[in-house]
């Protein structure tokens, strides 16, 4: 998660002359605080590394998951086992002594340094390799020896919708009755394929996994007496997002997915850029279908359309499984000629596929530079 400022060479100019002269800024730290605006009610004061920015109703606010609230962001309650700020040593309350990313421009209130997009999370951590067996028996599903928990904290959240599908404003949409899979756990392409603490990949899967490692003890009941005691650090990790290769769609349905993307505001027209590279899911008489990527609102309105793209068929390769029922296809889109709405990347970006008369939507908080 980072962000870059980009300065002119005129505004570089006019600085060196004497000029004032109001410039985006990107600060990127640990999130010390976050405490009500003293001069304008509703907004907020967040220290970001050692600089304050200004939280307005207008400013983004999102967690790699997605989008948050003003609520959630100021939310204390603690994340479970987050471990301490690296800068105070102090629990961590809710995002606060985290990590934090925050873009905006000087000349939206002039002396104050207003945020229009703000990026938090507990920690910038990945953990990589194979499905093993786990440290600890209640959560088997591990990695590399690192138990794996599934975070469902609605602030930052693996959960994608039970067994219905988007919505166009990115909301669950209408599940099936007696249905209890989610699909938190992805395959390579990014489709649910229904894993969880319980169902598990075969042992030696290769997988991956973003969130924090857990800070804090594990521990036993003495079988003697019956005490409980330490018995070591906890090799635990805290996910918002999995990936094990492998594994059967648990919805075989035509729809798109994200698996990145990249936002590039360069602050001049028609040079913004937007980046996305994802999957489909085809009907077996089918080779291709177009993706239509967007910005929308929480409401499912469209703020701006990027661009299509076609998703092609992959062919598997020799020895790999073909798939029973369904076709898998990849896409890349990358329009670097874009002129950003509001000036602003986007908090989600969502692709749709209209097949057989149904449109379906995926949606994905982009890295944003």
């Amino acid at each position: 998660m980072s962000s870059t400022a980009h300065l002119s060479l005129l505004s570089v100019a006019l600085v060196s002359l004497g000029t004032a002269h109001a410039a985006p800024f990107s600060y990127q730290g640990t999130t010390r605080a976050i405490t009500p605006a003293t001069d304008v009610a509703g907004e907020y004061d967040l220290v970001c590394g050692v600089h304050a920015v200004r939280l307005t109703a207008q400013t983004q606010l999102r967690t790699p998951a997605g989008p948050i609230t003003l609520a959630q962001l100021t939310d204390p309650t603690r994340f479970p086992f987050s471990g301490r700020s690296p800068i105070s040593g102090a629990l961590r309350d809710g995002f606060v002594g985290g990590v934090c990313v925050a873009d905006g421009d000087d000349a939206i209130r002039p002396g104050t340094s207003v945020a229009t997009l703000l990026e938090v999370e507990i920690e910038e951590s990945t953990v990589v390799g194979v499905t093993t067996q786990s440290p600890e028996a209640n959560l088997p599903l591990a990695i590399n020896g690192v138990a794996v928990v599934r975070l469902t904290d609605p602030r930052m959240s693996i959960v994608r919708p039970a067994a219905g599908f988007w919505t166009a404003n990115g909301l669950p949409g209408t599940t099936t009755a007696g249905v209890a899979i989610t699909d938190s756990v992805l395959d390579d392409f990014g489709f649910g394929i229904g894993f969880s603490e319980t169902t598990l990949p075969p042992l030696g899967s290769p997988a991956a996994a973003d969130g924090y490692y857990a800070v804090g003890n594990a521990t036993a009941t003495d079988p003697a007496t019956g005490a409980t005691v330490v018995t070591g650090p906890l090799k635990r990790f805290y996910a918002y997002n999995i990936q094990v290769s492998g594994g059967t769609l648990t919805r075989p349905q035509p729809r798109p997915s994200i698996q990145r993307a990249q936002c590039r505001n360069l602050d001049t027209r028609a040079r913004d850029s937007i980046a996305v590279s994802g999957a489909c899911v085809l009907p077996t008489n089918q080779t291709t279908t177009p993706v239509t990527l967007a910005n929308v609102d929480t409401a499912g309105t469209v703020v701006q359309t990027y661009g299509s793209v076609a998703c092609t068929y992959l062919v598997p390769e020799p020895g790999q499984p073909v798939p029973a029922g369904y076709r898998i296809g990849t896409y890349r889109f990358d329009n670097g000629g874009l002129t950003l709405a509001g000036n602003a990347c986007p908090a989600r970006i969502r692709a749709a596929t209209t097949q057989a008369g149904v449109t379906r939507y995926d949606f994905f908080a982009p890295d944003a530079r």
